[in-house]
């Protein structure tokens, strides 16, 4: 045989094997992303493989009916601990990390107002330094503890009155002059209630309310409409809504709440960037509708898409934006009551696709066809035909 057909055999054997192996790894690729575009929280072996990823759950005794839980630096030493917000025990509780044994040390317990529903770890009083405060529902006020660096603890409570029944708290810039407010939702007044830090005063000033949907449940502070502004978004469980407080540059103040459909009971929003396209988005765990509903941003329009709704499993309570597997996507991480949590991963590019990464597609290529064209030459010059 000549040397110009043995070069077009082995050629056209290295094809096949080139070709055979691209279509295996698109094929794997597909279906994988299939598979995980249709993750069901009750396929066992799927759920298990996902939760393989941490490790099994530690228990810690807190206090009496803890209803919310906030991890963040509470007493300034660079390592993060656990703040719980008690019911029934009037308090907060708190789990201090210990660098020296890495571990938590035991729970102490710090008074509040009655009824602690919401705890919040972050600078309230705008000195640098981490502060605790508590949205009390029974008592009608919020609890600040005050972190003073001499005595290395707490000062004494400050109890400030936002209205009835405040159900959860954020410490953030809320009228984005740089400096840190609180906010709570005020579920029988239907109001966002702020109390807006005044630096001159070195305190807050008087409430500010503003009117939102039937009975809000959570609020947060975010940049919702992806204007570089911070806003106040509040999750209405009664009003089948969330409520949008956007505000307004130009008069520096906050315009008037847009509400938005969120299916049945919504518990819980949160805003951030669920389909990884670099803009803020709006999802909301709607507890009687075994559904999440999402807000996409549309940058093209300015505005959000129509909403989407995500069936699930089970009655969702809170909802939030991460990235669960640390694989540099955001993904949705809720719970799905009895006992279990559902982590729906993102594995597409843009408009909610599951689609083959193409960057994954080009390296392959660019290997196999290296590799063949070396092995190519190698064989070229050994092999002989008879």
């Amino acid at each position: 045989m000549r040397p110009e057909s043995k070069r077009k055999v082995i050629l056209a054997i290295f094809g096949i094997l080139f070709i055979t192996l691209l279509f295996n790894f698109i094929l794997l690729n597909f279906n994988e992303i299939i598979q995980v575009g249709k993750f069901d929280s009750s396929d066992d072996e799927k759920l298990q493989q996902i939760l393989n990823k941490w490790e099994a759950s530690i228990r810690r005794p807190v206090g009496n009916i803890p209803k919310c839980v906030f991890v963040g630096d509470a007493n300034n030493d660079e390592y993060n601990d656990i703040a719980t917000a008690n019911l029934h025990g009037y308090d907060i509780s708190l789990l201090v990390w210990n660098d020296t044994s890495s571990d938590w040390d035991p729970h102490f317990e710090l008074a509040t107002g009655i009824g602690s529903y919401g705890v919040y770890i972050g600078d309230a009083n705008n000195d640098g330094k981490n502060d605790l405060v508590s949205a009390n529902w029974a008592s009608d006020h919020v609890s600040v503890l005050v972190w003073n660096d001499t005595l290395n603890g707490w000062e004494e409570m400050i109890n400030i009155e936002v209205g009835l029944c405040p159900h959860f708290i954020q410490v953030k810039d809320a009228n984005n002059d740089g400096f840190n407010d609180i906010i709570t939702a005020n579920d029988h007044i239907n109001r966002a209630t702020i109390l807006l830090w005044n630096q001159t005063l070195k305190d807050w000033d008087s409430p500010i309310t503003r009117s939102v949907g039937d009975n809000p449940w959570n609020v947060v502070v975010e940049d919702v409409n992806n204007d570089g502004y911070n806003d106040i978004i509040t999750a209405n469980t009664m009003g089948d809504s969330v409520s949008l407080i956007l505000w307004n540059s130009s008069k520096g103040d906050w315009d008037c709440s847009i509400e938005k459909q969120a299916g049945n009971i919504p518990h819980w929003v949160c805003v951030g960037d669920a389909n990884n396209d670099g803009h803020n988005d709006i999802i909301i765990s709607s507890h009687d509708s075994f559904a999440i509903s999402l807000f996409l941003w549309n940058d093209e329009i300015n505005d959000w898409d129509s909403q989407i709704s995500m069936d699930i499993e089970g009655n969702p309570e809170t909802i939030f934006i991460g990235d669960a597997n640390n694989d540099g996507y955001n993904d949705i991480i809720t719970d799905s009551s009895y006992n279990n949590i559902l982590i729906i991963l993102w594995r597409g590019k843009t408009n909610n696709e599951f689609i083959i990464p193409g960057y994954e597609l080009i390296i392959i290529f660019c290997l196999i066809f290296v590799v063949s064209k070396f092995l190519f030459k190698e064989i070229s010059k050994k092999i002989k035909f008879f």
